[in-house]
């Protein structure tokens, strides 16, 4: 057919408007940008748990070197073990608890990608922090904050899961989730022990400090905030009508689910009394086959690495 050249041929009578164009278009838009979500989801997991692993790398990095550490603080080997392996690894995995425990409610009201890029990068910096720490009282605050922000990374990590996978997918993805924290700490507790005696005990808190900021970096340009509540069956129907989930945790919900739910309580009084070995072994251990039973450093950290994969095995 021809051409129309006016542009009265083109409104005329003959060709009614489209009064729908837009929306259509609006929903098109929607429908790609869904799709595209859709197919990086494994994209986007990926960076959360490389950001996940990265964050956790300083968890034991002090473990490998704690009499080297020492030394630089003039400590006794009884020092050492009250201060070091005891006041600050209760600081970094205990009195942080506040600062996790305020992450995770910001989590429910927050844009949960910048809260986990900031956890992730703060996480950096205090691990940079207690590399140039000279005084046990900054060593002891950069460890408590460095703490609170691997803690706190991870309710928000795994929020952002939920909403990335389908209720059938998330125990593969969570376990994945879980499986990179655990790479983290022993790749970051392996690499102080094989570094540490040549580059000194910092310079192992300056690498993960280094990759924890890219992978905050990474997170930022390439991960997607995920719609609130979007896998959940139960509440597709209500944002498909353009209805979005605005249901917030409460101080009221929190302390009941603290108090009444049997299972909470199980897990929380299991988990207090099951990590103290766990906390003796790999604060300790390292150190006590190095200085008590003639091992390097290194063969010492390959002997903890052993034993922590003996763990994820089983």
């Amino acid at each position: 057919s021809p051409r129309p050249n006016s542009a009265s041929q083109v409104l005329s009578p003959l060709t009614p408007f489209n009064h729908n164009s837009n929306n259509d278009s609006k929903h098109d838009s929607d429908d790609t940008t869904a799709e595209r979500v859709h197919e990086t989801t494994h994209a986007q997991s990926l960076l959360l748990g490389f950001a996940f692993m990265a964050i956790w790398s300083p968890q034991n990095i002090m473990a490998p070197n704690l009499t080297e550490i020492a030394n630089d603080f003039n400590f006794s080997p009884e020092q050492r073990d009250l201060y070091l392996g005891s006041i600050v690894a209760l600081a970094t995995g205990v009195v942080s608890l506040p600062i996790s425990a305020g992450i995770g409610i910001l989590a429910d009201v927050c844009n949960r990608k910048y809260l986990y890029c900031t956890t992730v990068a703060m996480g950096g910096l205090f691990a940079w922090a207690t590399g140039v720490s000279r005084s046990f009282r900054w060593l002891f605050w950069a460890r408590l904050l460095n703490g609170g922000c691997m803690s706190g990374s991870v309710p928000v990590a795994f929020s952002l899961l939920g909403d990335l996978f389908h209720t059938h997918e998330r125990n593969a993805a969570s376990s994945g989730l879980t499986a990179m924290m655990g790479c983290g700490i022993i790749a970051g507790q392996v690499y102080a022990g094989v570094v540490g005696s040549t580059l000194g005990w910092p310079h192992a808190f300056y690498i993960s400090s280094l990759w924890t900021l890219l992978a905050a970096t990474l997170v930022f340009m390439f991960v997607q905030e995920p719609e609130r509540g979007g896998k959940e069956k139960v509440l597709q129907d209500m944002i498909s009508q353009g209805t979005r989930y605005e249901k917030k945790l409460s101080w009221e919900g929190f302390f009941h689910a603290m108090r009444h739910n049997k299972s909470n309580v199980i897990l929380m009084w299991q988990g207090f009394f099951s990590s103290v070995p766990w906390g003796i072994i790999f604060v300790f251990l390292n150190d006590y086959l190095s200085q008590e039973r003639g091992f390097s450093v290194p063969d010492a950290t390959f002997l903890v690495l052993v034993f922590g994969l003996g763990c994820a095995a089983g």
